[in-house]
């Protein structure tokens, strides 16, 4: 089980950095958490080809979640997708929830999207949720970020 609610009080559930858990609390098991997008998102990205009838090689940058860097790497090892493809902000913003498609757009697409291009945008977790798009563009614009 992922996640996992118990709704009985225990007081004998360990106090973890200073924060007291009890059975009231949701709780996330990360490796789970980890193992499920290894497992299911590289079939959802095949799948979403498959369902299209679109290359991959067609795309021109592939957008992921920035969940953690050694994820978004393992899943452009397991497509066999060109590194120059995938921009990144993880070292920059961190894991941002769900607004780091957007802000990975802004901040690394700006200056590089004229004329027709395919964005696949490939998001993923909270909820065991994931979801896949192929988006084709034309001379898209793209703001500045702004930071507040």
């Amino acid at each position: 089980m992922i996640i996992t609610i118990r709704l009985l009080y225990d007081e004998t559930l360990p106090i973890t950095f200073g924060n007291i858990r009890t059975d009231e609390h949701g709780h996330m098991n990360g490796g789970d958490v980890f193992n499920f997008v290894l497992r299911e998102v590289p079939k959802n990205i095949r799948n979403t080809f498959k369902l299209s009838n679109f290359e991959q090689e067609k795309i021109d940058f592939f957008i992921f979640h920035q969940a953690n860097k050694f994820m978004n790497e393992y899943l452009v090892k397991k497509l066999k997708i060109d590194m120059k493809k995938t921009p990144s902000t993880i070292s920059k913003y961190g894991n941002t929830s769900s607004v780091s498609i957007p802000i990975t757009i802004v901040d690394q697409l700006k200056g590089k999207t004229s004329g027709y291009m395919n964005l696949f945008l490939c998001g993923f977790g909270v909820g065991m949720s994931w979801a896949s798009a192929i988006i084709p563009t034309k001379s898209m614009h793209i703001s500045q970020i702004t930071q507040v």
